[in-house]
């Protein structure tokens, strides 16, 4: 039967320590490459988010300018309505009196 020596287990002590030690640094390297995975990945997602809001905001002026060139087009044209029937009815009307 084969026994341990003190020497032995000292040996034995050490390479489970390298070992650990070894294992710690790859789960720490890990984490950080994950740590800036998320964190690119968060940067990008708030880029997208600010570039969609940024186009947004465009659409919507330009959307607000249309509306605001097409109130005061109808506006005008009721406008030309009411001149070009109400001034030959008012001359009718005065005639008549």
């Amino acid at each position: 039967m084969a026994e341990l020596s003190v020497v032995d287990l000292e040996k034995i002590r050490e390479i489970v320590n390298e070992a650990e030690v070894r294992l710690e640094k790859r789960i720490s390297d890990s984490e950080t490459r994950l740590e800036k995975r998320i964190s690119d990945s968060q940067a990008q997602l708030e880029k997208s988010i600010s570039d969609f809001h940024t186009q947004l905001d465009k659409r919507i002026t330009d959307q607000n300018k249309r509306f605001d060139f097409q109130g005061t087009l109808i506006i005008t044209r009721i406008g030309a309505v009411i001149a070009f029937v109400g001034i030959p009815l008012i001359l009718i009307a005065y005639q008549q009196n």
